[in-house]
């Protein structure tokens, strides 16, 4: 079985699409190219993945319109060499029909996030266009879904509402960690020291005015730090930089994260509650709890669910600085807690749900399309 994954947003080694899915494919002998439109890397292979990387360096509009065309051309010229083409990002929604009546492939779109509700939170898109974009990407989402051979989402919610749009098949990958990943966790001990906040962005809808916020006042109560990693987007994010209390990384490799969350002692989502982050999962969360961190996140809808299912960390009011600083602080202070909390979580992953539970689905969904 021979999958092209398609990116012209991502790079070729995002969290989700590399670290996550492909590898674990690859895992069960599923052979995976990655090909990233946007990205410049000069590697052939990385650990079993193939890679094409086309360096069409574009911002957001040409990310948007001129992306998927190389996309297209580039699959069309050599849709010989592969069984199944899986696109990753919303931009391709438009080309899903396109695609497979040309290439005469299976084709699955992957539903990282539910594209009208993450635009209704877009500071980048005037609120006079917000609507039109919005009632746009409802009508795109639902062709898309209808001309997909198969549809892959994030959780249980993904898969209804995939459904209710007419998806033929669904499969559900979960962005969390490999079964290995938390095997080689590093133990939970007193020498873990300081709160983690790793993300592919920094903006006020994730919680940065909330770190730049507390961070101060956890410093001074209790001389621990918050360890952010992640990319500035607006002035929320680049107000946190500075901040006292906060020790900021930066944009760091996925070793880098991996090597964060194994000195910290407790993980924190402080997401803001928006209509996509109530439904969507976040990779952090699942990064956390296989590093088997005790978890403070915001009361959102879905994530809230799985912290208190397998009591793995403490939920907080996400609009109250207050919570989040008590939450916080008593699981710094309580290292037994701390420490129950945090295998709760790691032993999830180990157990329930992980990347190479999810990745047999997929394997099962591509035998089924190609069939």
């Amino acid at each position: 079985m021979r999958i092209l994954m398609v990116t012209t947003s991502h790079e070729w080694d995002d969290s989700r699409i590399f670290w996550l899915e492909a590898l674990a494919l690859l895992g069960i002998g599923v052979d995976v190219t990655i090909l990233a439109i946007n990205d410049e890397s000069e590697l052939s292979e990385m650990n079993g993945i193939g890679v094409v990387a086309l360096g069409h360096q574009r911002r957001r509009l040409g990310r948007f319109f001129l992306n998927p065309i190389a996309a297209f051309d580039y699959c069309r010229k050599h849709s010989h060499q592969y069984d199944v083409l899986h696109l990753h990002d919303s931009e391709l929604m438009p080309w899903v029909g396109w695609l497979r009546r040309t290439t005469k492939l299976p084709v699955v779109y992957d539903m990282h996030e539910f594209a009208s509700d993450v635009l209704e939170s877009r500071s980048w898109i005037p609120s006079w266009l917000r609507g039109f974009a919005v009632m746009t990407a409802r009508v795109l989402e639902k062709r898309a879904f209808c001309s997909a051979s198969a549809v892959v989402t994030v959780n249980e919610i993904g898969e209804t509402h995939a459904l209710q749009l007419g998806a033929r098949e669904v499969a559900v990958f979960m962005g969390v960690p490999s079964r290995h990943q938390a095997e080689q966790a590093k133990p939970y001990d007193s020498e873990r020291v300081g709160v983690a906040y790793t993300s592919s962005s920094l903006c006020r809808i994730r919680g940065a005015d909330i770190i730049s916020a507390v961070a101060p006042r956890l410093l001074e109560s209790d001389q621990c730090k918050i360890i952010v990693a992640g990319r500035p987007m607006d002035e929320a994010g680049f107000h946190m930089i500075g901040v006292p209390g906060i020790e900021y990384r930066g944009v760091v490799t996925r070793p880098e994260v991996l090597h964060i969350l194994n000195q910290a002692a407790v993980g924190w989502l402080p997401e803001r509650r928006t209509p996509n982050h109530e439904k969507a999962w976040p990779l952090k969360l699942g990064e956390y709890m296989a590093a088997g961190l005790p978890i403070v996140t915001t009361d959102l809808g879905y994530c809230s669910r799985i912290v208190g299912k397998y009591d793995c960390g403490i939920v907080v009011d996400s609009d109250d600085d207050d919570d989040h600083l008590a939450a916080l602080q008593y699981l710094i202070r309580n290292h037994p807690e701390a420490q129950r909390m945090g295998s709760n979580g790691r032993r999830a992953i180990m157990e329930d749900f992980n990347s190479e539970v999810f990745a047999r689905e997929l394997q099962k969904l591509y035998t089924r399309i190609v069939a």
